[in-house]
């Protein structure tokens, strides 16, 4: 059974990889493009953090091993998993526009599926491609989400056979907050970089 996800965390952390350019402007919050994230991700497109190290650190290694993937064999020309590490400012949270699922429910499963298939598909206005809310926080949905979803438009499934199938990406623990309008980042405070020091590189 999933964890409720009842109060906003203090501390959280965005993965990616050393890329210096890209990694440094993380640590500016002012610098922080909105406008990079994924278009189809579960709450919209935004920044994306969360409340466990631990999953910070496999999305920081998924992305350098895509990189790595792709470049030369040269080993100090791979790039690393870093994980940034923020504070947040929970009170001033509460004067911004939110969304928040304390579990992975129905409501939760059709918010992702609109943001997900985006307008063309949605079945209902609950979704965020309009970045109506300032800030989303709720599970994480797993690595099928993006196949279900096209069965749908496709015909294959229809809307409940979507939403019994989606699922939270790790059963007993998880979380995700986005970020979606430049103003919230005021709530943001950089901490510092936690560098991968285990990371081994193996082509895949």
């Amino acid at each position: 059974m999933s964890k409720l996800l009842t109060t906003l965390p203090k501390i959280v952390y965005h993965g990616t990889t050393s890329d210096k350019k890209q990694y440094l402007s993380l640590t500016d919050i002012n610098t922080i493009d909105l406008m990079k994230g994924n278009k189809t991700a579960d709450f919209g497109q935004g920044f994306y953090v969360t409340s466990i190290e631990k999953q910070a650190l496999a999305f920081a290694r998924y992305r350098a091993n895509s990189v790595n993937d792709d470049v030369v064999k040269d080993v100090m020309k791979l790039e690393r998993p870093i994980i940034i590490k923020y504070q947040l400012d929970v009170d001033l949270m509460k004067e911004f526009k939110e969304k928040i699922f304390s579990s992975p429910n129905e409501e939760w499963a059709e918010f992702v599926f609109n943001n997900r298939v985006g307008k063309k598909y949605a079945i209902s206005n609950s979704l965020n491609i309009d970045k109506k809310y300032d800030y989303v926080y709720g599970h994480v949905a797993d690595g099928k989400v993006a196949l279900i979803a096209n069965q749908y438009k496709y015909d294959k499934i229809d809307i409940n056979q979507f939403c019994q199938q989606i699922q939270p990406k790790f059963p007993t623990r998880n979380d995700q907050l986005s970020f979606h309008t430049k103003k919230i980042f005021d709530c943001l405070a950089y901490l510092e970089v936690i560098e991968d020091d285990s990371y081994r590189y193996h082509r895949r």
